[in-house]
This record gives C-alpha cells, structure tokens and sequence, in this order.
C-alpha cells in the first residue's frame, strides 16, 4: 500500500463507522452551495457552503476540502478546513493539517499537534 493510501486508511480506521460499499465523494473542483444530506458516508476534497446533515454516517474532509457549513455527522475526520458548527453523535479528529473554526459537541474529540481550532468544545455522555 502508499503512503497516502496508508494515511487515508488511518483516517477511515479512526472514524471507525466507513461503510466502504457506501460512501460519496465531492471532488477536487467541484464547489456547491445548499444543503446536502446523505444515507452513506462522504469524502469530500472540493468546497461547500450551508447545511450538511448525515447523522448516521461519516465524513473525512481531505486536505483540499473547504468547508462552510453546519455539520450534524456521526463522525468526522478533518484534514482540511471547516468553519461552522460540528454536531457529532460520535467522533471528530482533526489531523494536524486540519483547521476547524466553530463549536463542536461530541461524546470523542481528538485534536492532533499542528491542527488549528478556534472555538468551543461541548462533551456529550454517551
């Protein structure tokens, strides 16, 4: 396996909840604006301004990934950049090239050395 496919593989274990037969994907270049819910769970690599809702599934936020958005997710891998309110029932990570700008309420938060977070932090019990 390469590097980068070791790497994302790491971050699919560490969500913990990827359904490899069900997932979707934003590229690179595409940009949208809206609101977007999903039955599956989402790698996204391109832009997306508004409302995101998959309460029951992942997402990873590559590297390229911006995001402006409120986020209700099971858990979310942040690679990327995300400005706006994350709601997770389970986990959020944020890599230590990730920037998360906004508050985030979830049972699990891990924040890596390097990662740049601007906000507030609320605990859930499970």
């Amino acid at each position: 396996m390469q590097k980068s496919q070791q790497q994302d593989h790491q971050s699919l274990e560490l969500t913990e909840a990827f359904n490899t037969n069900r997932i979707s994907s934003l590229g690179k270049t595409t940009f949208s604006k809206g609101e977007l819910k999903a039955q599956e769970d989402l790698i996204i690599s391109g832009h997306f301004f508004g409302n995101i809702d998959v309460k029951n599934h992942s997402i990873i936020v590559e590297h390229s990934g911006h995001l402006e958005a409120e986020i209700s997710v099971k858990n979310i891998t942040i690679k990327g950049y995300v400005k706006g309110n994350v709601n997770a029932s389970g986990k959020i990570l944020i890599h230590s090239t990730g920037q998360m700008i906004g508050d985030i309420k979830a049972s699990t938060v891990s924040i890596i050395e390097g990662a740049l977070f601007k906000g507030s932090i609320q605990m859930k019990s499970d």
